[in-house]
């Protein structure tokens, strides 16, 4: 599921930085960016939120690759039994990731 939702916040970063440069190089940014030396705030904001976006989704999407991995890590360094009902909900969560991608 995280996986999924990283994704897709990883695209809408990407449409966003698209969107956001577009309009930096529209007519109403080169008067704004005449005027006052920067182009307008809308644009400004598109950008960063995209590239905040990008970097969310990444992240998102990199640790719901790596779930199983710290599911495991976690398990042998805290020496926790593999019969205990956390165990088998770590596992279960595991498998559920890797069932929705």
């Amino acid at each position: 599921m995280n996986n999924i939702v990283g994704l897709a916040v990883l695209v809408l970063g990407i449409v966003l930085l698209i969107f956001g440069f577009n309009e930096s190089q529209s007519f109403s940014s080169d008067v704004s960016r005449f005027f006052t030396g920067n182009p307008t705030n809308r644009s400004l904001w598109m950008i960063a939120g995209g590239a905040i976006s990008v970097v969310a989704g990444l992240l998102l999407a990199s640790l719901a690759v790596g779930q199983g991995k710290r599911a495991r890590a976690l398990l042998s360094q805290y020496s926790i039994p593999a019969t205990s009902p956390f165990a088998d909900s770590l596992k279960e969560s595991h498998f559920d990731a890797m069932n929705i991608c």
